[in-house]
């Protein structure tokens, strides 16, 4: 037989599914052939034999199917005669063999409808034997045996046993018949003599019981056959004739039957009257009060008989006050008892075991005496149990039983519990197994006969009756008893199925594998698919032999077993309609689907699944009243988890909307969970829901269902105050259990995952709130608990099902995207780069293709910010690869992703503007704004980057405008900006209304106020990313700069600048590592957050001014246009000044300059520096010719970087370079009057126009501060003419009509000179300069350009650091130090003998140096905070001794020297802020900190080294002549070989401190 494999094309283009159609007339099987794509799979062919002859073919066939072997029982009992059966010869054998093959069939394959219609025909076969009594005799009470214990819980050996079984909930519907047939086939044998008495005491026996034995559950009771039988039990056994007739009395009221129907030869009076003179033995006197009692109860008006009239004829043993009322025995049997139990209880068991039994046997009892007689002996056992003899066990046995079959006989089932307590105390005390054996039987029994399967009570005795027994046989002999089919009570369903097993037996199941070595188990009466749902759920239990099992049950085995395999099974085998799983074969085939969905890694086929299982199951189901079993209960959470694993929230959004009323309210939970958390992920804004159920009646697991929605819900609400109520003030009180993350609590295994998920989802949510709240370093703390949280079960993935990992990838995938885009948010590189390298590792762990594509995403967008264009490519490729494995129709936030990563910025916002409609949600809205759209409803219009996009638009537009209607401001366009923003601060107000309407300026007028507006009401910065602020920063400077060079009376007050964001920068990364120092995962401190201290400078507030001794500049590159753009702070004054670096090119015939390729350049030379320095290159320099090449190499590199900081001097700052001298001109001065007015004289004269217009003092004094003597003066000059001309004449062509450029450039130079030494200067002319340096600046040697060569310049990294140390440590700071507070750490790696050997002497006297020793974290520390100067002499900054965040976190650290290579090096980041070492110690609190730009060689280095040291006074007392550090650093620069190489890598950040060193 073949089998041809069909790929899911192929499927499709058959047959094409019409889901519109009636459920009700689907076939489930065509349905799932139609949609889903499996690899077909032969599981089994039919074997076949080649014998020896060649022309014999020996076929080896399956077993007989349910309707074949239901078709020959039919057969085999069709003629109720047995004519037939006799004609046919058929030996009862093989009759036999036939129906067991029927029964063990029904018993395999759990069909317990065919065990009942089994049980019929085997009654109706019992019939045909018993009409041939004679001829079947010897084996029919063999073959009723047969029938009770092939349809039982427990065996039993005899037919008379059968007759004292009780009726219960799994065989009332056919026990009574049994009975009857077990009845006639004793009334039919032949008894001895020897035995009449012994069938007359059990048929007595039975009958005294008769509502327990006969009639309380007896569903078929048919009291007519009943009635004949007692009939003809009364003939044959005339000992009991009395207690008979008396039940045939009874029966006739009862049953409201005739008497006359069943006995002609008498009428009921005489029967009745014949009752008086029957005659019967003393034994039987016993159980005549028993029957009586019965007997009075169906005579409301008074019995015909009287007690008294039975005994009349007879001798009166005892005489009572009221004989018809109260028992006659020959004893007082109740005060014997009662001294009896006062006595030891080894020494009367035998007499207590006689009085049980007789009020056992009787019939009768008094509540107000034998209960108590009774309750007194279970009293008196259990409190002397340690005292009896073990050759009492089995007297001790006798007695349980017998108390048990007396309650039982009465319904007592309460006192049946205390005797099965009773019963195994005693086994706990004695080890007697015995007793458990009999309280395991007792306990099943109560069993059987409550209607609730599920009562606690019972099923926690099976689970202490397994936990306490001493051996692994015991335990196992404990489990098959109540795993059996027969414990369903014929209920076949999948439902009932998985309650009884996954419930229930599975947690006594596990009591045995943990505690034993256990190999699967082959359970007698269990069936296929309990031990599929049984083995599935125990991991200790391996080789389980389902390939013999049913498809289906094959399918559902492999889908819930963790640790097997899932193979390829054939699905489109069509399944026997009495399969017992047939009415589930499309929900079974779902779950084997998904699960082979999941194995494969795949979500492809995902969408075809959710069909099927909403069109072909879930509709069928909507007119029921159904309970969802676990079986579909686990799917649906599977389904919903894989659903939302691979982002699939628009169909789980529609899922749970639509189909939420098909399920009970328990799962309607879950689906308000995963309707909450798709909305929030579609940012979908059209859900409300309200929770009221109580959580305090839920479960373990419920209770975390309810808090995980409640979460949810916090979440979809972004109620942050709502939610730190709940889950950070009530919750952690009322519920610890739920935050017990160590487990102190002790949960099981499966629990205390829970706790973990929950505490997981918990942090989710509040680093999401926090987020939405802008309390972004919380946000990114909570990440981090929740990674830490994940990796603890990451570490044990492998042991992990399915949905638990789904789960957990989830969560990973939602921190880590938190994690990049809070970092990213706020400008935090080095935590964004730290997350998306952890995320690269954990990619290995999971391996599907939605982690891939996350990843290599969130790689993109990270690597693109940082220009790293290579390992952009990577991930890219890697997307383009995996993109396939994803459904992007679903995946509408992989579709969009994918579009935007593949830079199809069209095909996005199109797919975004068409799919939002058809598929409503805000990431199209979002997707949007970062394409720069402002096509967003209102609800979306307060994001910051609607404010940023709708600002850009202006700007844009008002260019083109400009642009097409005033063509002269192209001119302008790359002109010199040089603002002082105080001076138009009180400027005329201006009337755009008088303007507007009258020419294109009044209009382009008019857009300038509105962009001025909605630049002063830029309230969302600080909502905006990092990334968007150094945006908005660019492109509003630049526009303020464009509009004052063209129209001055504009006043922009509110200009934003990079230096407060610069320092909210470094506020995050002091936060974060204050905050994440020490994970606190209490639920009550979720809100606390960990403050800076009064040592970090406060927030940017605006610092216009700054001491006189002070030129403060800063220095930044324009992201929009290239341009250097500049603050100053000199003298009281700020200004504001934009210089385009290509603007010299026009005075130049060299390629235009531009500052991204002076640092491509400078990067250049620093490369090939580092290359000649390192260990490769001098380990060959061998010979003289080797040094002499690699000495002029080295030199001719120097000389290039000394030409590149020419180039950097003339092109970037030309004639403004006077901005860095720090002279100031005294204004008001006659001289510099005399000097203004000539200057203004040649202007008029040399230009036409310039009447009216005057030059500014700031651009005068920059002419006075040039140096004439340099080469290149007349370029200088130039460009301060040239700025002066464009600021005079924008709107027109400037012209010279009395001299030429080059006359009037001559004319300029000689005012210049004859004013530069006249004009006097201020005598508080500022002594130090500070450079603010900002990311694409910090790799250029700014103090080593020739115009600061000489001078003191330190950098700083914000003005608001500089106006905290000022505040701190003043103008002029001194570092006072001595042997003691000085710290050094020398040479720490070892390597550098030459270095140690400069040093080592020169440091003797301090008393804490550390020379040729690597410190530790902690040592290194020490050194930072105890210390008053730290000085380290080594490799690089002495981060590989100290984590940097370690620095960081310090609130206040020493002066230090870092003088290792690149100590002092920012890493570029494009987007973002440059970071290094030195930025650490600068958070870390320190007020100065010298160290090199680049790496440099020891010998030229050290030799620096020793003379700044000299400078500043180290190690010397009273020496006068002591310069700062700042100027040591200037001028030790000479000394080195390689003064530009070596001599410009020093640099120092901070104040310019003076040394005061005290050797005490």
């Amino acid at each position: 037989m073949n089998f041809q494999k069909r790929n899911l094309e192929d499927i499709l283009k058959d047959k094409e599914e019409d889901y519109d159609q009636n459920a009700n007339n689907i076939n489930p099987i065509n349905s799932i052939n139609s949609i889903v794509d499996v690899d077909l799979h032969i599981s089994k062919q039919r074997k076949i034999d080649l014998k020896n002859n060649v022309n014999n073919l020996t076929f080896v066939l399956p077993p007989p199917s349910f309707k074949d072997l239901l078709k020959k029982l039919e057969q085999l009992t069709n003629d109720g005669s047995g004519e037939q059966l006799i004609s046919q010869h058929y030996h009862t054998t093989e009759a036999r063999a036939i129906f067991n093959d029927f029964f063990q069939l029904c018993i395999s394959k759990n069909l317990l409808s065919g065990m009942l219609e089994g049980i019929r025909l085997y009654l109706k076969y019992l019939l045909i034997l018993l009409k041939h009594y004679n001829v079947y005799q010897s084996i029919i009470e063999d073959e009723i045996l047969y029938l009770y214990n092939i349809s039982s819980m427990n065996d039993l050996s005899s037919i008379e046993q059968i007759l004292l079984a009780d009726f219960n909930q799994y065989n009332k519907s056919f026990l009574g018949s049994i009975k009857i047939l077990a009845l006639q086939c004793i009334l039919k044998r032949e008894t001895a003599e020897a035995n009449m008495k012994e069938e007359s005491e059990l048929i007595v026996q039975l009958f005294a019981n008769d509502d327990r034995f006969f009639i309380r559950l007896n569903l078929k009771l048919k009291p007519g056959p009943l009635l004949k039988t007692i009939f003809h039990l009364i003939i044959k056994y005339k000992d009991i004739r009395v207690p008979l007739s008396l039940k045939i009395l009874q029966y006739i009221e009862q049953f409201q039957l005739k008497f006359e129907d069943y006995t002609k030869s008498t009428t009921k009076t005489q029967f009745a009257q014949n009752i008086k003179f029957t005659n019967y033995p003393d034994w039987v006197k016993l159980y005549i009060p028993g029957y009586y009692q019965s007997y009075c109860k169906y005579f409301p008006k008074g019995p015909s008989l009287s007690l008294h009239e039975i005994y009349s004829k007879r001798r009166s043993l005892i005489q009572t006050a009221n004989p018809d009322l109260r028992t006659v025995q020959e004893d007082d049997w109740h005060y014997k008892i009662k001294e009896t139990l006062n006595k030891p209880l080894q020494d009367n068991l035998e007499m207590i075991y006689k009085y049980v039994e007789r009020i056992s046997f009787c019939g009768y009892y008094d509540k107000s005496t034998h209960l108590k007689d009774f309750d007194r002996i279970v009293l008196n056992i259990n409190t002397n149990a340690s005292k009896i003899n073990k050759n009492d066990f089995n007297m001790v046995c006798k007695i349980i039983k017998r108390m048990e079959q007396f309650f039982l006989n009465h319904n007592d089932l309460k006192r049946v519990g205390n005797i099965i307590n009773l019963s195994f105390n005693l086994y706990i005390i004695l080890t007697f197994n015995d007793f458990l054996k009999e309280a395991v039987v007792m306990n099943l029994n109560v069993f059987s006969l409550v209607s609730k399967k599920e009562n606690y009570e019972i099923w926690s005795k099976f689970h202490k009756f397994i936990s306490c027994a001493y051996t692994g046989g015991l335990k196992l002999w404990i489990f098959e008893k109540i795993f059996n089919v027969f414990a369903l009570f014929f209920d076949e369903s999948l439902d009932c199925n998985c309650k009884f097993v996954i419930e229930y037996c599975v947690p006594l199941f596990k009591l045995i594998a943990n505690t034993t070595n256990y190999s699967y188990v082959e359970f007698r009466k269990a069936s296929e698919l309990m031990l599929c749902l049984l083995y599935s759920q125990i991991a200790k239990v391996h080789n389980v032999p389902f390939a013999n099992w049913s498809l289906l049950t094959q399918m559902l085995y492999q889908s819930l077993d963790s640790k097997t395999e899932i193979s390829y099974l054939q699905i489109d085998v069509p399944i026997d309609k009495y399969d017992t799983l047939y009415r589930e074969e499309v929900l079974i085939k779902c779950i084997y689907l998904i699960y082979l969905e999941m194995k494969k890694r795949s979500c492809l086929n995902l969408k075809k699944i959710y069909n099927i299982y909403t069109k072909k199951w879930l509709s069928t189901k909507v007119n029921e009243n159904r309970c969802v079993n676990i079986i579909e209960n686990k799917f649906l959470k599977t389904l919903l988890i894989y659903l939302e694993f691979n982002k699939f929230n628009h169909t789980i959004k529609k899922f749970c909307e639509v189909y939420k009323k098909y399920y009970p309210s328990n799962i309607q939970l879950l689906l308000t969970e995963y309707l909450l958390r798709s909305c929030n992920q579609l940012n979908s804004i059209t859900f409300d829901v309200t929770l009221t159920k109580p959580a305090i009646h839920f479960n373990f697991t419920e209770k975390m269902s309810y808090y995980n929605t409640i979460l949810s819900k916090y979440v979809y609400d972004e109620d942050l105050s709502q939610f730190l109520l709940a889950f950070s003030s009530k919750l952690p009180v009322e519920t610890p259990e739920l935050f017990d993350i160590s487990n102190k609590n002790r949960l099981c295994a499966g629990d205390y995952i829970q706790v973990i998920m929950f505490n997981i989802h918990l942090y989710l949510a509040n680093s999401y709130l926090q987020s939405k709240k802008n309390n972004y370093i919380l946000a990114l703390t909570n990440s981090k608990k929740v990674l830490v949280l994940c990796n603890s079960l990451v570490k044990k993935m492998s042991k992990l099902n399915q949905e638990l990992r789904l789960q957990l990838t989830t969560a990973l995938l939602y921190a880590f995207r938190t994690a990049i885009t809070v970092s990213v948010h706020l400008g935090l590189v080095k935590e964004c780069e730290f997350y998306v390298k952890q995320f690269y590792e954990m990619m290995w762990v999971m391996s599907d293709p939605i982690v891939t594509f996350e990843l290599c995403h969130y790689s993109i967008l990270f690597y693109k910010l940082l220009g790293e264009q290579a390992k952009h490519d990577f991930f890219l490729s890697h997307l383009l690869k995996i993109s396939t494995s994803i459904d992007m129709e679903e995946n509408v936030d992989a579709k969009c992703k994918f579009l935007y990563d593949t830079n199809m910025l069209g095909d996005l916002q199109q797919y975004c503007l068409e799919t939002d409609p058809i598929k409503p949600c805000g990431i199209f809205k979002d997707w949007l704004l970062d394409l720069g759209s402002t096509r967003v409803n209102k609800f979306f219009q307060h994001d910051a980057r609607y404010i940023f996009n709708d600002l850009v638009k202006d700007i844009t537009d008002f260019i083109e405008l400009a642009k097409e209607k005033l063509p002269y401001l192209k001119r302008i366009e790359g002109a010199v900006w040089f603002g002082q923003i105080e001076k138009y601060q009180t400027t005329r107000s201006f009337n755009v209304n008088s303007h507007a309407n009258q020419d294109d300026e009044g209009k382009i007028l008019k857009k300038i106020l509105d962009i001025q507006a909605k630049i002063s009401s830029t309230h969302n910065f600080d909502k905006m990313s990092f990334v968007l602020q150094k945006k908005t920063v660019d492109y509003v400077n630049w526009i303020i700069s464009f509009i004052e060079r063209w129209y001055k009376p504009l006043n922009f007050t509110s200009i934003i600048t990079l230096e407060g964001l610069k320092n909210k920068t470094m506020r995050h990364e002091k936060e974060l590592v204050l905050n994440d120092s020490d994970l606190d995962f209490d639920p009550k401190n979720m809100n606390k957050y960990a403050r800076l201290s009064e040592n970090f400078p406060n927030d940017f507030c605006g610092v216009n001014v700054f001491p006189s001794e002070y030129n403060v500049i800063t220095l930044d590159v324009c992201g929009f246009t290239g341009d250097l753009v500049m603050e100053q702070f000199k003298h009281g004054v700020k200004r504001n000044i934009r210089l385009p670096t290509s603007r010299l090119s026009q005075f130049s015939s060299s390629p235009t300059f531009t500052f991204n390729n002076a640092l491509k350049e400078l990067k250049n030379i620093i490369d090939l520096s580092n290359e000649t320095t390192s260990s490769g290159v001098t380990s060959n320099v061998v010979t003289k010719e080797d040094r002499r090449a690699w000495w002029k190499k080295r030199f001719s590199l120097d000389t290039k970087l000394h030409n590149l900081l020419k180039e950097i001097e003339i092109q970037c700052f030309g004639g403004f370079v006077g901005i860095f001298n720090n002279n100031v001109k005294d204004r008001e001065s006659k001289e510099f009057a005399q000097y203004r007015k000539k200057f203004h004289t040649l202007l008029r004269k040399a230009t036409p126009g310039y009447e009216k217009r005057y030059v500014p003092d700031d651009i005068l004094e920059l002419f006075l501060l040039l140096d004439l003597n340099v080469e290149h003066i007349d370029l200088l000059l130039q460009d301060l003419i040239q700025f002066i001309h464009n600021r005079a004449f924008h709107k027109r062509e400037k012209k010279y009509n009395k001299m030429s450029p080059e006359d009037f450039l001559n004319n300029v130079k000689q005012i210049v000179s004859q004013f530069s030494g006249q004009v006097p200067s201020l005598l508080t002319s500022p002594k130090h300069i500070i450079l603010v340096v900002k990311d694409l600046c910090h790799a250029v040697p700014w103090e080593s350009c020739n115009f600061l060569r000489d001078k003191s310049v330190s950098r700083i990294s914000s003005l608001c650091m500089l106006k905290h140390l000022l505040d701190k440590f003043g103008v002029d700071p001194v570092l006072d130090t001595n042997l003691d507070s000085l710290s050094v750490v020398l040479n720490p790696n070892g390597d550098l003998p030459r270095t140690e050997n400069n040093f080592k002497d020169y440091f003797s006297d301090v008393n804490y140096i550390m020379v040729s020793v690597k410190p530790s974290p902690s040592d290194f520390q020490k050194l930072l905070m105890f210390s008053s100067l730290f000085i380290y002499i080594g490799h690089s900054g002495g981060e590989q001794y100290i984590k940097l965040k370690d620095i960081k976190k310090l609130d206040i650290i020493s002066s230090s020297f870092l003088l290792g290579c690149s100590s002092a090096y920012m890493v570029p980041y494009k987007e973002f802020s440059n970071t290094g070492t030195v930025m650490a110690y600068i958070l870390g609190g320190s007020p100065m900190i010298v160290g090199n730009l680049w790496d440099v060689t020891d010998k030229d280095i050290d030799r620096y080294s020793l003379e700044m040291f000299s400078k500043i006074g180290l190690l010397q007392e009273n020496l006068g002549g002591k310069l700062t550090v700042a100027q040591a650093i200037a001028d030790s620069r000479a000394v080195c070989k390689l003064r530009y190489l070596n001599g410009a890598a020093p640099i120092i950040y901070g104040l310019p401190f003076k040394v005061n060193f005290r050797k005490n």
